[in-house]
């Protein structure tokens, strides 16, 4: 999973995020805006899931259907996983991967937390 910020072309209130999720063959890529106030609470959840290694952090796009995240414990003992769903509507088409917990090293999260608040203290 990896989430970066999109350039929108123009500075606007929320902000547009690309989202790229592979998993054995299976791969989803969607760019799509999330309130500013979503993410700042999505990255302040990502630093406390990480000091506590309890929890969980949710992540919204404004897009009903476009993205769909949770990031959280999976054990007492500090694994995580990912949870969720990207999709894509469109006037004749829809498509969307969705995921049932997909475990990842608890070592990767404080990269993951680490890009969240560089996106976050970014934003003006």
């Amino acid at each position: 999973m990896e989430i970066e910020r999109a350039e929108s072309g123009a500075d606007a209130h929320d902000l547009l995020i690309l989202v790229r999720a592979r998993f054995h063959g299976f791969a989803a890529e969607i760019d799509a805006w999330v309130q500013r106030a979503t993410w700042l609470g999505f990255t302040q959840d990502l630093v406390i899931l990480e000091e506590r290694r309890q929890g969980e952090a949710k992540l919204e796009s404004i897009s009903p259907g476009e993205i769909s995240l949770v990031v959280r414990s999976i054990g007492r003992a500090g694994h995580m996983g990912v949870e969720g769903m990207l999709g894509v509507r469109g006037h004749d088409y829809s498509a969307s991967l969705q995921f049932a917990v997909l475990a990842f090293d608890p070592s990767e999260l404080p990269a993951f937390v680490y890009g969240a608040r560089a996106i976050a203290a970014n934003l003006s």
